[in-house]
């Protein structure tokens, strides 16, 4: 079983490869990590909130390495990560507020690195949209290519 286990992590890294064609990989890190701050109270808010300005703040990078490492993704997977990311958009400006609201200390300034955040989802967003689209224009062009050929 064991073996099984370590054969599949590295047909993963070796052949599947899901980081340059998968976006639902980085959005499990965009969203999971800041919502599961927020939903499971297993700590005080106090020792949470220093993490989530963590989490917040590292986003961008995860952005980043997405839009670096993807290159050709299927389209479900496209439109799945664009519904995703809205999600995580509307988690950030709203979905913070039962952590926040806590009273706890290191949440006042918090606002601008969500805002920032927040933008730099919505450019992810609109990014994946505009790989969406190319897909399905290539894809027309290629059914229109081969209709006219027939």
């Amino acid at each position: 079983m064991l073996k099984d286990k370590i054969d599949y992590q590295i047909f993963s890294l070796e052949e599947l490869k899901e980081w340059e064609w998968n976006p639902l990989v980085y959005n499990q890190s965009l969203a999971n990590s800041i919502y599961l701050l927020v939903a499971r109270d297993f700590a005080p808010a106090e020792q949470r909130i220093p993490n989530l300005r963590k989490r917040l703040e590292g986003i961008p990078a995860v952005i980043a390495q997405a839009k670096a490492n993807l290159k050709h993704s299927p389209r479900i997977h496209t439109e799945t990560a664009i519904e995703q990311t809205q999600g995580a958009i509307s988690l950030v400006r709203e979905g913070l507020s039962p952590l926040l609201e806590s009273g706890a200390a290191g949440r006042e300034d918090l606002g601008p690195i969500q805002e920032k955040t927040a933008k730099a989802l919505e450019d992810y967003k609109t990014w994946l949209q505009k790989i969406c689209f190319r897909v399905r224009t290539a894809i027309s062009e290629s059914a229109r290519i081969s209709f006219v050929e027939n």
